[in-house]
């Protein structure tokens, strides 16, 4: 969750309702439409809302003179008695509502922080699974699984790997995450991968075909070797990033049962 974003549609909301009691904007009035206060924070919104969050000085006075032409112009729509659509007007409480859960999500982590130990925790817990191995794996993917049978009886039948694999390559055209994956840890490769990997001697093509949510895979390990885990504080963010994703996943589903969602037949 950013907090740049939850601000950036309350202001948008703001730029809805300029004139609105709910919004606690104590901002300096730069200038009146009408009577219509334009304040600074008005302004703001504004050019936040379209991609500036750090204007220089003529940016802000040309975001000025924009504004007055539109308040300019909501005060002859508003004199002309037209109104927004349904469309519009869901459109707008929309952002609201987004905005509002955006809200709950931080407010809930703001209350249930990541703490250092958890995330020491999830390190060791990598560091465990990872056991100091890299493996260097190429794999075969097919989404039909008879094709990927018939490819590993070619093999089995004296094929070398490598060479079934420039012939599928070959036919595969500009294709990524096949062939030679390079040296790899256990937790980079999908996990129907894990077991096979530890079990396998280097050279060797796996005896079954693996299925995995990405289709039906051969696989041959080249080579391993010993490595050294990554230092903690190098990973640090990117486990505590993790884990925070993993806390609101939660939350989202639970608020979910609480809210005692009726799907209507």
């Amino acid at each position: 969750m950013k907090i740049l974003f939850i601000s950036t549609v309350f202001m948008l909301l703001a730029a809805c309702q300029p004139n609105s009691s709910n919004i606690d904007d104590s901002s300096s009035v730069l200038v009146h439409v009408g009577n219509k206060a334009i304040t600074e924070k008005y302004v703001q919104a504004y050019l936040i809302n379209r991609g500036i969050s750090q204007p220089s000085k003529e940016q802000f006075d040309q975001a000025l003179e924009s504004v007055i032409k539109q308040q300019s112009l909501l005060l002859q729509a508003e004199k002309a008695g037209l109104a927004l659509t349904t469309e519009q007007q869901l459109s707008i409480q929309q952002l609201r509502d987004q905005a509002m859960a955006q809200l709950a999500l931080q407010d809930y982590m703001s209350k249930n922080p990541i703490s250092e130990a958890a995330i020491k925790a999830e390190y060791d817990r990598i560091v465990n699974e990872l056991k100091g191995i890299e493996f260097k794996v190429h794999h075969m993917l097919y989404q039909d699984e008879v094709q990927a049978l018939m490819a590993l009886d070619e093999i089995n039948a004296g094929k070398p790997y490598l060479e079934k694999e420039n012939e599928y390559l070959a036919t595969m055209g500009p294709a990524k995450n096949v062939g030679d994956l390079g040296w790899v840890n256990i937790k980079q490769v999908p996990e129907s991968f894990h077991k096979p990997m530890q079990e396998m001697a280097t050279g060797q093509v796996y005896e079954k075909v693996l299925i995995s949510q990405y289709g039906a895979h051969i696989l041959y390990l080249e080579d391993k070797r010993n490595s050294a885990p990554p230092v903690f504080e190098a990973v640090k963010e990117g486990i505590k990033k993790s884990l925070e994703n993993k806390a609101t996943e939660r939350f989202e589903q639970l608020a979910k049962v609480k809210a005692k969602v009726t799907v209507r037949e």
